[in-house]
């Protein structure tokens, strides 16, 4: 690995999470009740996390710029399985699709765009099987469903299906 992509890459983390943690403050309470930590909370951990995490590794970095002779250094981690080799390509496609996902939850629906994105990610993990690609975006989207939707009240996007479901959701 390459340390300075791994330093470059860690600057990025902390730019995010500078990014998340000025957003947050623009987060006002609503409602009836206002708690301590209101709405804004929850965002706040989050970019900060990313700013310690990303200055640990730039920090850590940078106190073993010298003794690492060149810019390629060893690899942390364990080697892949035999047969199931990572991909760098592969995560980066599974964080497009997760992001195709969420801009388009709200046009194209829950029950639409969900089974979408699950069969989608199960085929770039290399599941080949069509009857195990549909079945197990059907069984999740309906679990989560009457998990969030039925049994917690969140409301979920319909998109198009609206109008089957009326205005309870």
């Amino acid at each position: 690995m390459d340390k300075r992509i791994d330093l470059f890459i860690a600057g990025i983390v902390v730019l995010f999470g500078c990014f998340v943690l000025v957003q947050s403050f623009g987060i006002r309470p609503t409602g009836p009740v206002v708690d301590k930590i209101g709405p804004r909370g929850f965002p706040v951990v989050i970019g900060t996390v990313f700013i310690v995490g990303g200055l640990a590794v730039m920090f850590g970095r940078l106190r073993n710029w010298s003794a690492e002779t060149g810019n390629m250094i060893e690899p942390d981690g364990e080697p892949d399985e035999p047969g199931v080799p990572a991909s760098g390509p592969q995560a980066w496609i599974l964080m497009t699709l997760a992001f195709l996902y969420a801009l388009s939850l709200t046009q194209l629906g829950y029950f639409i765009a969900t089974p979408l994105f699950v069969g989608g990610a199960l085929a770039v993990m290399r599941v080949r099987s069509a009857a195990t690609l549909v079945g197990a975006a059907v069984v999740y989207t309906v679990i989560t469903y009457l998990v969030f939707g039925t049994m917690m009240g969140v409301r979920l996007p319909l998109g198009p299906l609206a109008g089957l479901f009326g205005t309870a959701q």
